[in-house]
């Protein structure tokens, strides 16, 4: 069992230290051990993500990716993941391709992590 106060020094650990989204073209993978995306599209080097306590234990991440950035124009993104500034991936979701992007999309993700 994870006391109350546990959960939310997790969760503000959690909120701290992964400042970084990305997203990719892969597929459907479930490998625990990986660190990366199947097929990342962007490697943002500066933090574009905000992420909130929406309660003790949830964390609320949000970005938002631009179809103009070169990597993104003409492809279907199908994966999004979290990282820290090292590059070690918290988690990774994949869902149904959106895409092919262009130049005037808007990708935006909301991600809502709970501690329990």
């Amino acid at each position: 069992m994870i006391t109350e106060k546990g959960k939310e020094e997790i969760a503000t650990l959690i909120k701290t230290n992964f400042l970084r989204m990305n997203i990719g073209t892969g597929t459907d993978s479930t490998n625990p051990n990986s660190n990366t995306l199947d097929n990342p599209r962007t490697v943002v080097s500066s933090n574009n993500i905000s992420a909130v306590l929406s309660n003790d234990n949830e964390i609320e991440f949000k970005a938002s990716f631009s179809g103009s950035e070169s990597a993104l124009t003409g492809y279907t993104i199908s994966e999004v993941g979290i990282f820290n500034s090292s590059d070690n991936m918290f988690n990774r979701v994949d869902f149904e391709g959106v895409g092919p992007l262009t130049s005037t999309d808007v990708l935006e993700f909301t991600i809502l992590v709970q501690v329990e």
